[in-house]
């Protein structure tokens, strides 16, 4: 309910404050100039109408228009409100200023607002008849408000609002499915066909080093046979040995301490040359008792080998970062085959589409039986007004598929 206006500078009119202090019918008379147009005009201004600068009345540089709503029971405009962070308990103030250019700006309960919040608001506030003016309950969405509150539908056809949202989530979780379906299935293929080619991989990234040096030396074994045995010729078997050398040197400088005590310190030199050799020695031939020819485990590990680096070169990885590898591919399949299938998501929109039905069909009823309620109150009441003989009719439209509103 309007409660006050205030005007300021607008066309002809410097400055004027209305206030509506009774709760029945208000009647703003007047001979034809006094300014009951002006009013109207103010008021459509401030429910969103557009304007230019020749509202501003002359040697002003603006104008400016204010209205206070009591908004008690208007649960629509508060909730619209509300969902803005506009709402001010009970009332709504709007006010709207114009310059010469043309220029307008807006408020909502102080809050600067754009022209549509103003426009969204005020038409539930005021409902303006005219010849070139809106008439709110040409709306089909007003009429349908009206029918719902005659029958007391109001909050069932709230509830059939949610469900329906319900199923259209769900409904395009369906179809958001049904259009991966494909590419992750192919993906799914393409990751299974990758795990397959990994399944040669049975090694930790810690053990591939061994296999790859166990390989190396049985790939080389013959080369490896034939340097250990040159290094025994060299070292103890062959003639001239570098052992028969040294103890021969060993000898010329024991002969050399006899004449000159400094010759000890290379006599110690030489000796530990002489047990380094010995050392080799050892080494040589422990190496030879171990080098085992096995042809059956080296045709074994070449054929595991080139299978590795083969699949090395494909997923452009190297050996030791193929486990991991092939883990991540894993994770990526359980990945695929726990997300939620379109069966399920069917099932879900199924069960969402059956509770819309459910209370859809109580407020189709609900309507339908208070139609004709209404249609006879309505033309019962032509006969108040000498139109006796005309009948009011009321044409509820079905929706197929159903939607927010039922």
């Amino acid at each position: 309910m309007l409660k006050a206006l205030t005007i300021k500078n607008f066309v002809i009119v410097e400055n004027l404050d209305l206030e509506f202090t009774s709760n029945g019918f208000t009647a703003l008379t007047g001979e034809t100039g006094a300014g009951k147009s002006i009013l109207v005009g103010a008021l459509s201004l401030i429910l969103g109408e557009r304007a230019d600068g020749r509202v501003v009345r002359d040697g002003c540089a603006k104008a400016e228009i204010s209205a206070e709503f009591d908004i008690e029971g208007l649960g629509l405009v508060q909730n619209i409100l509300e969902e803005n962070d506009l709402f001010e308990i009970g009332v709504c103030v709007l006010r709207r200023t114009f310059d010469r250019a043309g220029r307008s700006r807006s408020w909502i309960n102080g809050i600067p607002a754009t022209l549509s919040q103003l426009k969204n608001i005020g038409i539930h506030l005021v409902n303006i008849h005219g010849q070139h003016d809106h008439q709110l309950l040409m709306q089909l969405t007003e009429q349908r408000q009206c029918l719902d509150c005659f029958v007391g539908a109001e909050e069932l056809s709230r509830e059939v609002s949610r469900k329906w949202y319900v199923y259209e989530l769900a409904s395009q979780e369906v179809a958001k499915a049904n259009a991966e379906a494909d590419a992750n299935a192919k993906q799914l293929d393409y990751l299974k066909w990758q795990y397959k080619e990994l399944q040669v991989v049975t090694f930790t990234p810690e053990e591939w080093p061994n296999i790859a040096a166990e390989h190396k030396r049985l790939s080389n074994v013959e080369t490896l046979s034939v340097t250990i045995r040159r290094i025994l010729e060299l070292v103890s078997e062959g003639e001239n040995s570098t052992l028969d050398q040294m103890s021969t040197t060993k000898k010329v400088i024991e002969s050399a301490m006899e004449h000159d005590s400094s010759f000890k310190e290379i006599s110690d030199m030489v000796e530990a040359a002489e047990i380094q050799l010995s050392e080799v020695l050892l080494f040589a031939k422990n190496y030879t008792q171990k080098l085992d020819y096995d042809t059956d485990r080296l045709v074994e590990l070449e054929k595991y080998v080139d299978n590795i680096y083969a699949v090395s070169a494909k997923h452009k990885k190297p050996p030791e970062k193929l486990p991991d590898f092939k883990v991540t591919i894993e994770k990526e399949i359980n990945s695929f085959e726990h997300k939620a299938d379109s069966k399920s998501l069917g099932q879900a929109e199924k069960q969402a589409r059956h509770n819309y039905l459910e209370v859809a069909s109580k407020l189709s009823k609900l309507r339908s039986e208070g139609v004709k309620k209404l249609e006879r109150k309505v033309t019962d009441a032509f006969g108040l007004l000498a139109m006796g003989d005309k009948v009011f009719h009321i044409v509820l439209t079905p929706y197929d598929e159903g939607g927010a509103n039922g």
